[in-house]
């Protein structure tokens, strides 16, 4: 599924909401470029920008100005929209807004089926979405008996199943818990690593964070860094003056920086920290 032109690109990109008299513009002249097999967390506060940036990515909303590209397709073509929605699928917050079938295998097969793909193709594709998401003991089961994070499995084995590029998650831990967060986020790192699908996630949680290798930060509609975790988290003073939190282990070090016994901050993780603190000791 390599490409060798970005899978997505935004040129300028703005959205406006039109809200009576008062119209809002949640996302201002953002220009982006991903690139296949890119793992990417998205965060900002609430009112951001990020979540209407996400369904401008797959073509659920249209821009007010600019151009969203995916593989050179543009979303002003009506044409090409279903061919961008295939290719960028989107994990919403809650997924019983996404669930339609009175089984698991029926709601996978859903997406398939529209394209007009086979049935024993339709079959093979559940089948194997199903696998990689770990739940295939789970197919014949009724969709509203399973947990939060099963059911978020479930809507990451439906996407998998229209055989997108890109998987979007919008903000689709945050009803999980503690066990159910760690699992999914498993599952998409092992999407990402073995299968090279370019993941994007939004998230409040910086730990989740920590995972991706780019990390991209949206205030008031505007893109304010673009770059590797290590490289936007180290930079505390910064991102809290934003109201946004950093990984607990970078404030750890950020205050024994202040206390004078680091000269720079300079981990995101645990291991990370516990080599530092160890030098420290020593």
């Amino acid at each position: 599924m390599k490409t060798i032109n970005p899978l997505i690109e935004t040129n300028d990109v703005s959205y406006i909401y039109q809200n009576n008299q008062h119209p809002k513009k949640a996302v201002d002249k953002i220009t982006l470029s991903i690139k296949q097999g890119e793992y990417i967390a998205m965060l900002g506060r609430n009112g951001s920008g990020k979540s209407t940036l996400a369904r401008l990515l797959n073509a659920l909303l249209i821009p007010s100005e600019g151009e969203v590209l995916v593989l050179s397709k543009s979303a002003d073509n009506e044409e090409d929209l279903w061919f961008i929605r295939k290719r960028i699928g989107m994990i919403f917050q809650n997924p019983d807004n996404q669930i339609i079938g009175t089984t698991v295998e029926e709601d996978i097969a859903f997406g398939p089926e529209n394209l007009g793909v086979k049935q024993q193709e339709i079959k093979n594709r559940v089948t194997k979405a199903l696998t990689d998401v770990g739940i295939l003991d789970l197919r014949e089961r009724a969709p509203h008996m399973l947990s939060g994070g099963q059911k978020q499995k479930v809507g990451i084995a439906a996407v998998l199943a229209m055989h997108p590029m890109c998987i979007i998650m919008d903000e689709s831990t945050s009803m999980l818990d503690p066990l159910g967060r760690e699992e999914l986020l498993q599952v998409v790192s092992e999407l990402n690593r073995k299968d090279n699908i370019t993941i994007i996630n939004i998230t409040h949680h910086m730990e989740e964070a920590t995972l991706a290798n780019r990390v991209i930060i949206i205030n008031d509609g505007k893109i304010i860094e673009d770059g590797t975790p290590n490289d936007v988290f180290t930079d505390v003073k910064k991102i809290t003056q934003i109201g946004l939190d950093v990984p607990q282990v970078t404030l750890l070090l950020y205050k024994l920086q202040q206390a004078g016994y680091l000269d720079k901050v300079d981990a995101i993780t645990v291991e990370q920290a516990y080599e530092r603190i160890v030098k420290i000791l020593e």
